[in-house]
């Protein structure tokens, strides 16, 4: 996955994209190559940190503009402004799937989103689909908002 994303022919190395990752924090540190067969013993299974892909766009995205998704349940503003800033994002969305109607195995969510100037804004229960439909239209704001600051720096 990592290697499919930052390589010199991905989207993300072009000048526009929207680049999805759903990776998870932790992968087994071996992957059996037939089934595990019952036995009379526990079983366990050791797990690796996968690599951070937001972590390293972040350190190369230049002006490409990154929003980063978070799921959390416990502390959720202050470990997504921490993600934010050590990711090097533009815009998280935060989502604290303790809320009831938020997270998995639904299709609504109730998120936070927090820019990289740490401005929150919160969002009702929406259907996933109409949330995605304003994920972008805040990313089209900031995007536009960015670009026509630039525009008046070069002006003064």
């Amino acid at each position: 996955m990592f290697v499919a994303l930052m390589g010199s022919n991905s989207c993300w190395q072009k000048k526009k994209g929207i680049v999805k990752e759903r990776v998870a924090d932790y992968t087994p540190s071996k992957v059996s190559e037939h089934k595990i067969k019952k036995s009379g013993d526990d079983f366990t299974i050791n797990f690796e940190r996968t690599k951070d892909i937001a972590f390293e766009i972040g350190k190369i995205k230049k002006d490409k503009f990154l929003v980063i998704f978070a799921a959390e349940s416990q502390n959720a503003v202050e470990n997504a402004k921490s993600k934010i800033e050590r990711k090097n994002a533009d815009l998280i969305v935060l989502n604290d799937i303790t809320k009831k109607g938020a997270g998995f195995g639904c299709d609504t969510n109730i998120v936070t989103m927090i820019d990289k100037e740490l401005n929150l804004k919160s969002y009702p229960i929406m259907k996933k689909r109409d949330l995605a439909k304003q994920i972008l239209k805040v990313i089209d704001e900031k995007i536009s908002t960015s670009n026509l600051k630039e525009i008046e720096n070069t002006m003064n």
